[in-house]
């Protein structure tokens, strides 16, 4: 026999051989139903967006007992233009203490709410102040008390304490990820991509106090952690979605 039909012969072999078969059979296999399946998995673990209940635009600062709308006339600087929010529900206040008056005891809010799953997670504020020509000073969090309610009863915040050209200011700021809270954008991200919840969305929500250079910033934080203390339970019971809600994926979506 010629070393040619040897050959032949010994592919044939290996062709018709169970092994190769059944080799063959699962490669088909997986090749036809690979396509499908991955499809179906990116059905049933993809997250869709949910709305709040209540706009942030409609957010009422009479409803906080420690705090009040400040004067409109007040020169307080606001921290971010409305343009530089990144989605269009948000509210951006300017609230003083109840017992101050002029421009004492003021403190900015300023809360931002996505739900789009490809949503960017926002800069924080240490990044924003540096862009705009700030001194960050110092970095560090702090321990918020809730109260009672259907929510966590303490919330770690960070804190950062910015030296600007005109005035220096205390800010407390946390995230917002379907109900839970986090200091890091990291960690937003690995909450919202982690399965579980069909519907997501995410919050910054960000007090700002202005303290002068003359002035230590121990009041003005303590002002800004403040507003946070009420500002989180008023955010959960009336505009953040419910934790039942996140469960189920909206009606027609994602078929």
């Amino acid at each position: 026999m010629e070393s040619k039909d040897i050959v032949r012969t010994g592919a044939i072999r290996r062709l018709c051989s169970p092994i190769f078969g059944t080799t063959a059979l699962i490669l088909l296999v997986a090749a036809v139903a690979l396509d499908p399946a991955m499809t179906a998995l990116d059905i049933h673990f993809r997250k869709t967006s949910i709305l709040p209940r209540v706009s942030l635009s409609a957010f009422d600062a009479a409803t906080l007992p420690s705090f009040k709308s400040a004067p409109k006339e007040s020169p307080f600087l606001d921290p971010h233009p409305d343009d530089d929010a990144g989605t269009r529900d948000h509210v951006l206040q300017r609230l003083q203490e109840r017992d101050a008056n002029g421009t004492d005891g003021q403190v900015i809010l300023f809360v931002t709410y996505y739900s789009d799953p490809n949503d960017q997670v926002p800069h924080t504020p240490e990044v924003c102040y540096r862009q705009i020509g700030g001194v960050v000073r110092a970095i560090g969090s702090r321990t918020v008390e809730l109260g009672q309610g259907d929510w966590p009863k303490r919330v770690e915040v960070r804190t950062v304490i910015v030296e600007q050209e005109l005035a220096n200011a205390a800010i407390a700021y946390v995230f917002c990820a379907n109900g839970r809270f986090y200091t890091r954008r990291n960690e937003v991200r690995l909450a919202l991509g982690w399965p579980g919840d069909k519907r997501v969305y995410f919050s910054k929500i960000e007090a700002v106090s202005r303290f002068e250079r003359d002035e230590q910033p121990d009041l003005a934080m303590a002002r800004a952690c403040k507003l946070l203390s009420e500002v989180l339970p008023a955010l959960l019971t009336r505009h953040f979605p419910r934790q039942a809600d996140l469960k189920h994926r909206a009606v027609g979506a994602a078929r």
